[in-house]
Parts: C-alpha cells; sequence; structure tokens
C-alpha cells in the first residue's frame, strides 16, 4: 500500500496551554499531551509522553523536546509556519509518533519517531527491518509510483512510524523520489505482513543495560548486535572451544600483581574492556561477519585498531588468552579512544549518499549544526563513526575537504 500524505494539522484555541491529546489518530489512545506555544513565529505543538517508568518517560521526552526544537530554528527561517505531531501507536512496548514542520515557505517535513516504551531508546527502522530484506521491500513499494525515476527506485526511507494496525510506514520526503511539488510519499513495508512489532521485533532484553540496548542502534545496527538472549547451549557460541587448548582464562597473567587481578591480554596495544553482557565478537567488524564467541562484562581487552562497518564504529581486540577479534565500539569503553588507529583512514575507506538533500552536521546528533547538504550519489570518505540520540553517525570527508558528520542510514558504504 503507498499513499502521498497530506498531515493533518492541530491546533490549540489558547496559547501556552497544556490540553489532553489522547487520540491524535482516532484508532490509537495515546497517553500523551499537548504542550502548545508561539516561538519565533512558530506555532507550537509539543508531545509530552506521561506513564511508563519515569527515566524510560524523560529519555522519550527528551528526544521529542530537542526534534521540534530543531524544527522550530528551520520553520522560523522559513517565514515561520507550524510544528505538530500525530500519534500512529501506542501501548506497553512501543510508542510511535510523527513529527511535522509546515512552513510558510518550502515544503513539509514529518519526522517519524518510535520509541521502546521500557527503555526509552529510539528505534531505528532495523529494529524491524535491515539489509536486503529493507532494500527488497522499498522497491516492492515504489514499483507502484509509476512516475519515480528509476535511478531513485532502490531509495531507502527517510523516516518511518508504526501505524495503529502494527504496519511499518515507510515515509520520503517531499524530492526524495518524486518532485517536491508531489509531497511527502508513504510505502507500507509490511504490506500482506504479520505486524513486525508484535512478532519480528525481540522481547525486552532484561539482560541487556538500558544505554547498550538494541533500539538505540540505527539502520544496519540492527537487534543482532545487541547481547545475545539466552540460548540453549547447542546454539551458543562456547568461548573456550576458539581458543587454542593451551589456552588458560582462568589463570591470572604472569604480569598481573595478584590474583585478583583480571587477566591481561598478552598483545598490548589500548587498555580497554567489555561493557555490556554477553557482547558478541566477530570474525571481523560488520554485522554480517561471523560470531566466534562471548565476551564477559568488564574483560580486560587490548584495542588494536578501529575500522568503520554497518554504518558503525569497531574494534579489532586481543583478549588475554590470545584471542583475536572484533567487538562494536558501543560495548567498550578504551582508555585513550583517540590514539587508536583508524583502519578506515588507513584504506580510504570510502561511501556513497544516498538520500537527497542528506544533511551534513557538525556532530553526531540530530542537534548538531547543519553545515551544509549532501548531493544524491557524492563519494565520500569515511573517518569515523559514533552513536549520538539513539543513531549511527559516520565522520566524512567530501571532495573538497570539507569533513562532517552524516546519518549512517544515509551513506551505503562502498
Amino acid at each position: 500500500m503507498l499513499k502521498k500524505t497530506m498531515a493533518i494539522l492541530m491546533s490549540c484555541a489558547f496559547l501556552g496551554t497544556s490540553v489532553p491529546a489522547w487520540a491524535a489518530v482516532s484508532a490509537v489512545s495515546a497517553p500523551v499531551r499537548t504542550v502548545t506555544r508561539t516561538e519565533q513565529s512558530v506555532t507550537v505543538e509539543c508531545p509530552v509522553v506521561t506513564g511508563g517508568t519515569k527515566a524510560a518517560t524523560d529519555k522519550i521526552n527528551s528526544a521529542l523536546s530537542s526534534k521540534v526544537a530543531s524544527f522550530v530554528s528551520e520553520a522560523s527561517t522559513l517565514g515561520g509556519g507550524k510544528v505538530h505531531y500525530d500519534v500512529h501507536r501506542a501501548n506497553d512496548n512501543v510508542i510511535s509518533l510523527t513529527l511535522v514542520m509546515t512552513p510558510e515557505m518550502g515544503v513539509e517535513e514529518t519526522q517519524g519517531m518510535t520509541f521502546d516504551r521500557k527503555t526509552g531508546e529510539l528505534r531505528p527502522l532495523s529494529y524491524y527491518y535491515s539489509g536486503t530484506d529493507l532494500e527488497n521491500r522499498t522497491q516492492s513499494g515504489l514499483q507502484y509510483l509509476y512516475d519515480v525515476d528509476p535511478a531513485k527506485a532502490k531509495a531507502l526511507p527517510d523516516t518511518y512510524y508504526v501505524d495503529d494496525d502494527g504496519s511499518i510506514i515507510g515515509l520520503y520526503h517531499a524530492g526524495s523520489i518524486l518532485d517536491k511539488s508531489e509531497g511527502e510519499v508513504e510505502v507500507n513495508l509490511s504490506a500482506s505482513e504479520i505486524p513486525p512489532d508484535t512478532v519480528s521485533a525481540p522481547a525486552p532484553k532484561k539482560e541487556t543495560p538500558a544505554p547498550e540496548a538494541a533500539s538505540s542502534k540505527t539502520d544496519e545496527a540492527s537487534v543482532a548486535e545487541t547481547p545475545a538472549p539466552k540460548q540453549p547451549a547447542a546454539e551458543t557460541p562456547a568461548e573456550p572451544q576458539e581458543t587454542s587448548p593451551s589456552a588458560d582464562v582462568e589463570t591470572p597473567a604472569p604480569a598481573q600483581p595478584t590474583e585478583q587481578a583480571p587477566a591481561q591480554p598478552a598483545v598490548q596495544g589500548n587498555p580497554g574492556h567489555v561493557q555490556g553482557t554477553e557482547v558478541r565478537m566477530r570474525r571481523g567488524p560488520g554485522l554480517d561477519q561471523d560470531i566466534i564467541g562471548v565476551f564477559d562484562d568488564g574483560e580486560a581487552l587490548s584495542v588494536l585498531k578501529s575500522d568503520v562497518a554497518s554504518g558503525m564504529k569497531w574494534y579489532e581486540v586481543t583478549r588475554a588468552n590470545g584471542a583475536t577479534g572484533w567487538i562494536a565500539a558501543d560495548y567498550c569503553v578504551v582508555a585513550d579512544e583517540y590514539n587508536v588507529p583508524s583502519g578506515a583512514v588507513q584504506n580510504g575507506r570510502k561511501g556513497v549518499i544516498t538520500g537527497t538533500e542528506v544533511r551534513m552536521r557538525g556532530d553526531a546528533s540530530l542537534n548538531g549544526d547543519v553545515l551544509g547538504y549532501f548531493e544524491q550519489g557524492e563519494t565520500v570518505t569515511i573517518l569515523d563513526a559514533a552513536d549520538g540520540g539513539g543513531m549511527n553517525w559516520l565522520r566524512v570527508r567530501r571532495e573538497n575537504g570539507e569533513t562532517g558528520w552524516v546519518a549512517a542510514a544515509y551513506c551505503k558504504e562502498a
């Protein structure tokens, strides 16, 4: 299913008041209230989520407030306008909204934001679909647009939301695949599918620390990179079998002053340690690499170098028993990360921008200053990667020497 969208505007008769918004979409009963105000010639309707745990709710409201502020700032440069929202799905596990900026000049822009109600983390689209599966679903939906440019037929959605029936709706900004005058375009990625947020999405991961939750990853950073759920013994990577039979991980390394000190890696690089339970060790950098073991929480590592793959930063590390592998940087604390050699820089890793009017920002965050816009298909050099605001970001250098950050969802590694 596919439709071109015109957002429904919501307004409040009294500025500066707070009114309940229990049904921004008629089929959804959501614990959300509306705070209205006028700021910089922009009428603002800001959603405030209530209920749930305080920590998770505060995290959700902080992210919503930041995006609303970003939209207000942008609209104010376009002659003012309105910023409002719609609630599409809300239950004990997930709440999904769209924030809509309607400037007096320029085109309307929508940002989908879907949160895990248990942790407050922002769920990226890859929580539901990623890689080839996502590409196939978007192409299948776009084929019904008779006037889409063939060169844009493989473009991934700019954002998404979860509809009231559980369908995952991909949304393209105006101009992404059709002329700007056509407005924004929606594609139902779950057409004829069982609602992914009730079937495909994993259950809340109690063993996963909240800051490391799967929902904090974006695009290629799928649930597969989160600490591994408890599995039957036959399916769980048995860490001791990966190393040499002579390796004794229970014996303190000779260099340690006492038996209570954690074993240190034989190969010394930059000292670091694992932060998270049952974090996977992979054969190479990237979510597509074989899992060759599982790290212990707090395990001491020697960090040899970094690289960028699957829109994420990775570290090559050596364990106390001499085994070498890769770990997602989000789960490894390094004493001096700036001294870790970068494989991406050394190898001249390239990336290609996959969307239109993709912003280059000064920081790895939606709140980072907009330094400029990338051209679709533009080739950049990947320098680094980082997580910010629940999204994965890549630090890149353009051919003219300019450097900045781009959302990893819009930069495909070449």
